[in-house]
């Protein structure tokens, strides 16, 4: 059975497509697929929704798969180049110039994945 999610939430305003990219492990191929099933207007049950931008999960912090992301961006923009693309790090990126080249690729970045009260006792800021 196949349930239409915009009939239980109808106030639903920003819609995100999520992609997991394995910290730039996946095959880009196989991240590209599913963008274009978000991109595809029949994928939500022909609702009427378009997709605002990607969220990225599991996005690499390190630095050394810039250019695997980088070309998702450039992927995701021919598909809609005002689309917003969400980067989850889930942790901080290791120094600043990893967080200069992750906020070139993405809109906005999620860097920590916790509560927070671990937030204000044990996060440490990249070096």
């Amino acid at each position: 059975m196949e349930v239409n999610i915009f009939y239980f939430f109808p106030k639903i305003q920003i819609v995100y497509g999520y992609v997991a990219t394995d910290y730039g492990n996946r095959n880009i191929n196989l991240v590209k697929a599913y963008i274009d099933k978000y991109y595809n207007s029949g994928y939500y049950l022909d609702t009427g929704f378009d997709i605002d931008g990607i969220f990225l999960d599991e996005m690499s912090a390190d630095g050394a798969s810039i250019s695997y992301y980088q070309e998702i961006q450039e992927y995701i923009e021919a598909k809609n180049s005002t689309a917003k693309i969400i980067g989850n790090m889930g942790i901080s990126p290791i120094d600043e110039i990893t967080i200069q080249e992750d906020v070139n690729v993405a809109d906005t970045l999620v860097t920590f994945e916790n509560t927070g009260e671990v937030y204000r006792n044990e996060y440490t800021a990249p070096s």
